[in-house]
């Protein structure tokens, strides 16, 4: 499948997010930013790779525009793909698991493919130029993003850096 979504949607933050994604502690930090404080996971892995390819800290009116951007796919399209996944697994509980499985994996992969929508979204509207330039730390922009989606400046910053941690620590920064 990921192959797939890499011929239709093309692209080195696709890459990279596949990549970093793919590491359990990285995933499980991007969940739990997503699940207890409704950041979205697609916004944080692309203020890491703008900042891994030496991007400076997103200002408020680029980061409003981000979140314009994507908005409608990610609450029109992937968080009700998400939410419907997700109920599979308690709603029908009485229902063979085998059904249910391949029910879910079928909707996983959709929500895969609308996540490289909205992934695609970002990379086309908000391009980053030279690839040359020297690493930069996510947590500035990554507490921005936080604080801007209504979150205190200190529970902001303690959530970037939990994230920004776990990449660092993962060497795949």
């Amino acid at each position: 499948m990921n192959k797939q979504l890499n011929t239709l949607f093309p692209n080195p933050f696709w890459d990279y997010s596949l990549r970093i994604y793919g590491n359990a502690a990285v995933r499980d930090c991007c969940l739990m930013l997503q699940n207890l404080y409704r950041a979205d996971v697609n916004m944080l892995l692309f203020l890491c790779w703008r900042a891994e390819n030496g991007v400076p800290t997103t200002d408020k009116a680029t980061l409003t525009a981000m979140i314009g951007a994507t908005e409608a796919l990610r609450s029109g399209l992937v968080e009700p793909l998400r939410a419907l996944r997700r109920s599979l697994k308690t709603s029908l509980a009485a229902e063979s698991t085998h059904t249910i499985e391949a029910m879910r994996d079928h909707l996983l992969t959709t929500e895969l493919a609308a996540e490289a929508i909205v992934q695609s979204r970002l990379y086309q509207n908000f391009p980053i130029g030279n690839y040359e330039q020297p690493a930069l730390d996510p947590e500035p922009g990554l507490a921005a993003y936080m604080q801007h989606i209504g979150h205190e400046p200190a529970i902001a910053h303690r959530q970037a850096g939990a994230l920004d941690k776990v990449i660092l620590a993962s060497h795949i920064f």
